[in-house]
Order: structure tokens, then sequence, then C-alpha cells
């Protein structure tokens, strides 16, 4: 019985066997630690004043630099049509 043993031992199948049952049983050592267990992560220093000032003021700047484009935009179509119907007004009219 005792070289049955170490026979059925060297045999791949037992081997294969024995690496499954001892994954199944060591799972719980596996597994995720709970996140009130974990290290907390190193949270992003504040900006600074100075840099809050300085983003607000870009953030203005570009608002204001969307907003006169919009009124640009406006301006554009606005004598693209006077454009158009002068044009008509010349054509039909025979000015």
């Amino acid at each position: 019985m005792g070289d049955e043993r170490l026979r059925r031992h060297q045999h791949e199948e037992f081997d294969q066997e024995w690496a499954a049952n001892e994954d199944e049983q060591t799972e719980h050592l596996h597994r995720e630690t709970p996140r009130w267990a974990q290290q907390p992560e190193e949270e992003e220093p504040l900006p600074t004043r100075e840099e809050q000032r300085v983003a607000e003021r870009q953030a203005l700047i570009d608002e204001k630099a969307r907003r006169l484009g919009r009124k640009l935009n406006k301006v554009i179509l606005v004598l693209v049509i006077l454009i158009v119907l002068t044009y008509l007004f010349m054509r039909f009219v025979n000015f």
C-alpha cells in the first residue's frame, strides 16, 4: 500500500486534482480586502488661492470669448442676409 500512494502521487492526474483542491481551500485567502480596511488613497492637494483666482479669471475670459463669438456670428449672418436682399432688390427693381 505504501508504494501505491507514492505511485499515485507521481501521476499528473493526482497532482492536478490536488492543485484544484488546494485552490478551493485557499480561495478565501485571495479575496479582495473590503473598502473600509483598505488604506485611503492620497487625495490631490487643494489649489492655492492664487491658482483658484487664475482658474476663475481664465474661465471668465473663455466665457466672454464665447459670447463675443456668438455675437459676431449673428452680425455676419445679418450682413450676409442684407447683401442678398440688396442684390435681389437691385436685380428685380432694375436700380
